[in-house]
């Protein structure tokens, strides 16, 4: 008895001689199921859908051939979009796909190949035209708020120094002021006569545009002068704190000599070749 269920153990599975190129059979999930040959997938595929049992399509070395399909085919799209980024992936890409099967194979499908409608040449110009337009509207505005008053503009950007304003504003803070009549309260650059063009950042605590009256955050007394509007170089309007000592530091000669060095550097290194392919 044990020679015998040995030899039937031993025996081979597909012993049909048109299976036998094909090596696979199919098996039920489950313990106590035979095995099935290839040509009878079709009906076991049935009673899967049924919900009777499920398939699991084996090689003679119990190696698994039937996987989770849509982890696989989620597995192969990422490969893909890393090696191609401009390759279309999911659904449209297979629809594209199987349409190229059937016509390749002769075979009627279904599907209809993704078309992508392209506008005509007269709106794209005009689309095109917008947003060059656009642009150049966006840049005309920025440099108009930027422009600086010593060539023109009205807007001015001053680098405190000193402690008259603390805490509001501290050394190496950068004040960015506009142009415009100051009101009690604001916080104002002015530039008198009598310091030759040196520019003072107070707060106006009173006065008119014939003669303001300001004095300092940090100061017990107002100031001596009195600026009518014509020395006013603009209303506080945006305060960045610390930029002006990262600007002191970028101004400094071994950072200049330091990038031009590496710019020197990335023009004279040799490239690698290009290979054409």
């Amino acid at each position: 008895m044990p020679d015998q269920h040995r030899r039937r153990l031993l025996r081979p599975r597909l012993r049909h001689p048109r299976l036998a190129r094909h090596r696979c059979a199919v098996r039920l999930r489950g313990r106590g199921r035979r095995a099935h040959p290839h040509v009878v997938r079709r009906g076991l595929r049935r009673q899967d859908r049924q919900g009777r049992a499920r398939l699991r399509v084996r090689h003679p070395d119990r190696r698994h051939l039937q996987r989770d399909r849509a982890r696989v085919r989620r597995r192969r799209d990422a490969h893909a979009q890393r090696r191609h980024p401009r390759l279309r992936l999911g659904a449209d890409a297979r629809a594209d796909q199987q349409h190229q099967q059937g016509r390749r194979h002769g075979v009627r499908r279904l599907t209809v190949p993704r078309v992508q409608l392209a506008a005509p040449a007269g709106t794209r110009r005009v689309l095109r035209a917008a947003r060059t337009a656009a642009g150049w509207a966006v840049l005309g505005v920025v440099v108009l708020l930027l422009w600086p008053t010593n060539l023109g503009g009205c807007t001015s950007f001053t680098l405190v120094s000193g402690h008259s304003m603390e805490p509001t504003y501290r050394t190496g803070d950068i004040v960015v002021a506009r142009c415009g009549v100051p009101q009690v309260g604001d916080v104002v650059i002015y530039r008198p006569a009598a310091l030759d063009g040196a520019r003072i950042i107070h707060r106006v605590i009173g006065g008119d545009p014939d003669g303001w009256r300001l004095q300092g955050d940090n100061n017990d007394a107002a100031d001596p002068f009195t600026p009518t509007q014509h020395e006013v170089v603009g209303v506080e309007v945006l305060h960045v704190p610390r930029l002006g000592l990262a600007v002191g530091w970028a101004a400094t000669p071994g950072v200049w000599a330091s990038v031009l060095v590496l710019a020197l550097a990335l023009v004279v290194w040799p490239s690698a070749p290009r290979v054409r392919t």
